[in-house]
């Protein structure tokens, strides 16, 4: 009884048509190669990343005062703007 069911299984479940099976053959190497490029992207990113954090090393450690300078202006910046969105939200 078991391989009449079997049987009637296998035929219920047609083929997929041969469009759909190049498809998804087409799939995986297309996959992959943009896996391998999203790798090279984030290297390429990580990379510049660290370029930009050695140069501004650099830069706080040949003008120290200037630095402490720039980040307390930008601190006052940031913190002016958020003490006004604060103020605008309880009126």
């Amino acid at each position: 009884m078991s391989n009449i069911m079997e049987t009637k299984l296998n035929s219920a479940t047609p083929e997929p048509p041969a469009k759909a099976r190049m498809m998804d053959s087409k799939k995986e190497p297309t996959a992959r190669e943009t896996g391998e490029k999203m790798g090279e992207m984030y290297l390429s990113l990580t990379d510049k990343s660290a370029d930009y954090v050695k140069s501004v090393r650099n830069y706080v450690r040949q003008n120290p005062v200037r630095s402490l300078m720039m980040a307390v202006a930008a601190g006052t910046v940031v913190g002016g703007f958020f003490a006004a969105i604060t103020q605008s939200r309880k009126h």
